[in-house]
This record gives structure tokens, sequence and C-alpha cells, in this order.
């Protein structure tokens, strides 16, 4: 599965959450809650600027902590994002 196939697969996910969330919600008669996650800059973190900051100065750790603090990633996926952007500084 290569990183397309996960976006789509995660975006049909979310879509079927949210029909769900939908449905109980009008069944219960509360409230869909709110996504907490903030939103990721389009274009992955090759764009985002504090991000490509830390990879120039060397610090990956903090490249990776902060794409998954905008985004909700987890470890492995924020990882191989901040990976793939590395490598095209390169």
């Amino acid at each position: 599965m290569d990183d397309v196939d996960v976006r789509l697969a995660v975006h049909d996910l979310q879509q079927r959450v949210a029909a769900l969330e939908a449905q109980i919600a009008a069944f219960t008669g509360m409230p869909v809650p709110t996504p907490s996650v903030p939103s990721a800059p389009p274009g992955g973190p090759e764009t985002d600027p504090e991000v490509l900051e830390m990879l120039r100065s060397g610090n990956e750790i903090g490249a990776i902590k902060a794409w998954r603090e905008r985004t909700g990633l987890g470890l492995a996926e924020a990882k191989f994002a901040v990976d793939q952007a590395r490598a095209k500084l390169t």
C-alpha cells in the first residue's frame, strides 16, 4: 500500500466515521463532537516553514514532533512524511 492508497483509505474511514457520528447524533439528540486535531498545511511538511527550518538545522526529532502536533499523525506516519520532506531538500 503506497502513500496515496493510505491517504484514500484514511479519507474513506473519516467519511464513514462522520456519517456514523451524524446518525448517533440524530438518534440521541446530542451534538457531534468537533475534532480537536488541527489541520495540516497543504502540501505536506516540505511546505511548513517551521518544519523546514528544523530540518535545515538538523533537528529531525523537533520536525517530526512539530508535524505530529499539526496533523495529529502517529509517530511512524509523521516520521515518514518528514523523511520524505528531508529527502526533497537534499
